[in-house]
């Protein structure tokens, strides 16, 4: 399956509204649409510390079984949105000299993030 520059676009716009919906609105994010070595729909690569994230779609995206690719846009947004939630996890992961403190407390600041977020979705302040 090709994607277009309008599915490009769309995309963009998911990541955006998610941007906003998780919080992230200190990211600088910056897209590109071009042919992924990788099998995958949307990669990212992002720096913690600079809090920048720059999220590719793929052009060219092979799958077995036709889908909703509006849907499978939409859901790919999310999904490399919640790559730059979690990247300070990941990069504390990584981190040789990290500790458990360090560690409960990213944990802590994630839960605390996610019930903010949820609860406004219910309706709970």
């Amino acid at each position: 399956m090709k994607t277009t520059k309008q599915d490009f676009e769309y995309f963009k716009s998911q990541c955006r509204v998610w941007q906003e919906i998780l919080e992230l609105g200190s990211w600088e994010l910056y897209f590109c649409h071009k042919k992924l070595d990788s099998e995958f729909f949307a990669e990212v690569a992002s720096n913690y510390k600079g809090q920048k994230a720059s999220i590719f779609l793929n052009t060219n995206f092979k799958v077995d079984v036709e889908i909703d690719k509006r849907e499978q846009i939409k859901k790919t947004a999310l999904h490399e949105m919640l790559h730059v939630f979690l990247n300070r996890m990941n990069c504390l992961a990584s981190d040789r000299i990290w500790d458990e403190t360090e560690w409960q407390r990213e944990e802590h600041y994630i839960i605390n993030h996610l019930v903010r977020l949820l609860r406004n979705k219910r309706g709970d302040k």
